[in-house]
């Protein structure tokens, strides 16, 4: 018969797995410490079922024990679409355990909500090039929060790139955050604590109730997790995204009329070619059709004067995101004697250490307007014939 869980009352689950031909039932036991629970969310950040929070996985975690004014954050992710998520461990069975927990993680939120995109950025560095990052994860070293993300999600859409930094900041302004609290077990009562926050909060504040369970066989040899989603937030509160710009309110803000006037034709001429336009929150990219992927290619980034967009990235860029690149092999050939003929043109190599591109100021784009425009037909001709 299955045994009591201890300290609760509650009768212990199992699950049966597969173990070569062997099938052993394990039974749910308690986590020996929070530590434990810390490190297989570290390593498996996706046990987190944030889909079903309303949110685009997979979640990137980018602090573990993160000093706040308040004590140190039990783990901190941010899912592709700028939502971040606060999440705050409880091994305790006692109610105090979990309001303790619950408390800790609107502190830890209301710390992040006094800060701006480049402090939430730092404590992201600071994780990923300190202890608690795992030495194999693709985020270690990284040097920036959007290079973090490249790596980590590389077929990430480029909209959703484009917008990544002012939706994290807009997040961050609002307070508009995801809380988790993650146990092995929750009362009653605890449930109904946070279905009453998300209840007669302001839209903003989600709090979510998730199940670390840890199950061992009889001979305390074959270990496993599971996470369980037990409350969630209703759906449809997320914060509302910058709108995207047109592509006048874009020429609008650049400074210069005849480098508005050569935007304006390269443009056309990219549209007359097949090419697709995408309109950011900050900037455009051209993107080139490829049979590998809906989400065309990226091959060029503009931006109005004075504005940074992504990566850094200013005035008219050229060039292509590795990790994009790689995904789609039909257009490798013809990118790569794109970027071989975008380097003749001159320009500034982009410093993203994922991006082989070259940015054009607005005197170097007029100069060499015809051969830009020449350059990007013929990347059209070259990956017509390939594919």
């Amino acid at each position: 018969m299955p045994q009591a869980y201890p300290e609760v009352g509650a009768v212990a689950r199992r699950i049966v797995i597969m173990v070569g031909d062997t099938t052993p039932v394990l039974t749910e036991v308690r986590a020996d410490n929070e530590l434990q629970l810390q490190e297989q969310l570290k390593h498996h950040p996706d046990l987190i079922p944030i889909e079903e929070f309303g949110l685009p996985g997979p979640m990137m975690v980018v602090g573990r024990e993160t000093s706040m004014l308040s004590g140190a954050a039990d783990l901190l992710g941010v899912t592709p679409s700028a939502d971040i998520v606060v999440i705050e461990f409880k091994t305790g069975p006692e109610n105090s355990d979990f309001r303790s927990a619950l408390a800790q993680v609107l502190d830890y939120g209301a710390q992040l909500w006094k800060g701006d995109y480049d402090r939430f950025d730092a404590l992201a560095v600071s994780y990923f090039t300190g202890p608690h990052c795992p030495p194999n994860a693709v985020t270690k070293g990284c040097s920036s929060l959007i290079a973090a993300a490249t790596s980590n999600w590389p077929e990430w859409p480029a909209e959703e790139r484009d917008q990544f930094e002012q939706r994290v900041a807009a997040n961050i302004k609002a307070g508009a955050f995801h809380y988790v609290v993650a146990a092995q077990r929750f009362r009653p009562s605890m449930e109904h604590t946070v279905a009453y926050l998300n209840a007669v909060t302001l839209t903003g504040v989600r709090c979510h109730l998730v199940e670390i369970i840890r199950f061992l066989d009889d001979h305390n040899k074959i270990e496993a997790f599971e996470a369980r989603t037990i409350l969630t937030a209703a759906s449809g509160t997320r914060t509302t995204a910058p709108s995207n710009l047109s592509r006048e309110e874009f020429l609008s803000r650049v400074t210069g009329e005849a480098f508005r006037d050569q935007l304006r034709e390269l443009f056309e001429v990219c549209e007359a070619k097949g090419l697709t336009l995408y309109w950011g929150t900050v900037g455009m990219a051209i993107k080139l059709p490829s049979i590998d992927k809906e989400d065309g290619l990226s091959i060029g980034w503009a931006h109005p004067t004075g504005v940074k967009g992504w990566a850094g990235l200013t005035d008219l860029t050229l060039g292509v995101d590795l990790g994009s690149l790689k995904v789609r092999p039909s257009v490798t050939t013809a990118v790569q004697k794109y970027l071989t003929a975008i380097q003749g043109l001159g320009g500034t190599p982009a410093k993203a250490s994922n991006l082989d591109a070259r940015t054009f100021t607005p005197a170097e784009m007029l100069q060499r307007a015809a051969d830009i425009s020449e350059t990007i037909s013929n990347l059209v001709a070259w990956a017509a014939a390939d594919q």
